[in-house]
């Protein structure tokens, strides 16, 4: 059995600097069969064009920029934000989601 994409799913881009958090999540959503991509800050509005392509964005640690004026940036894209300190991010209508650490999963035998 392949696993096949629907045709019109995006792509769930991954914005974090802290790259093991994001090549953690980028290996839970390749094993879950979902399209995606690590980009760094830098290449993130490029990777949104064009919007319909992208099907959400899990956003994280950033050094440099403001996270709330990148997610105003892009109002037709859903944002998952990880963790607590990005709570404040809920004002903005296009986060749906927090992720708190550590990441769990219960234990299949």
């Amino acid at each position: 059995m392949v696993n096949e994409q629907s045709p019109g799913l995006g792509t769930i881009l991954i914005l974090d600097e802290n790259e093991r958090r994001a090549q953690l999540m980028s290996g839970l959503f390749t094993f879950l069969g979902e399209d995606n991509k690590v980009v760094t800050y830098a290449e993130f509005t490029n990777a949104c064009q064009p919007e319909d392509a992208v099907s959400a964005c899990v956003l994280g640690a950033l050094s440099e920029g403001d996270h709330e004026a990148l997610v105003r940036s892009q109002p037709a894209i859903p944002f998952l934000v990880i963790g607590d300190t990005l709570k404040y991010l809920f004002d903005q209508k296009n986060v749906i989601g927090l992720l708190t650490e550590p990441f769990t999963y219960p234990v299949v035998t």
